[in-house]
């Protein structure tokens, strides 16, 4: 189980030599190959193996925000999707749970904001 984590990690390499809407268009494309993960994993396998990258990777992207173009707003809505298909997957609180653990304080912020922008799940949203 865990060389499955290590994949996952070697494959999201960050080039920090690409042009800002390369970087938006990459981002986005790996987003939505999480929300392909998150739905074709089984729960267990899941949160076992995939779900604290899935969410140190999607955070962190999407708390640093878009570049303000349609790229970046891309890039956003696809990890706050991404976001809200763990919380249906998992839980709201188990998800919100290992957001805590995964990225700290700064973290449940941006999920918590993801929560309201998808109309929250299990209770998660709005009332915040």
């Amino acid at each position: 189980m865990r060389g499955h984590s290590v994949d996952l990690r070697r494959r999201i390499i960050f080039n920090s030599s690409l042009h800002s809407s390369q970087h938006e268009t990459l981002k986005t494309t790996v987003m939505k190959a999480f929300g392909k993960i998150i739905e074709e994993k089984d729960t267990k396998v899941l949160k076992k193996v995939y779900c604290n990258y899935i969410i140190d990777y999607v955070v962190r992207w999407i708390g640093g925000g878009g570049s303000g173009d349609g790229l970046g707003n891309l890039m956003v809505f696809e990890g706050e999707r991404c976001l809200e298909k763990i919380a249906k997957k998992i839980g709201g609180g188990i998800a919100r749970g290992r957001v805590e653990e995964v990225c700290g304080d700064s973290g449940l912020e941006v999920f918590n904001r993801a929560m309201m922008a998808g109309g929250g799940v299990g209770g998660m949203g709005m009332g915040m």
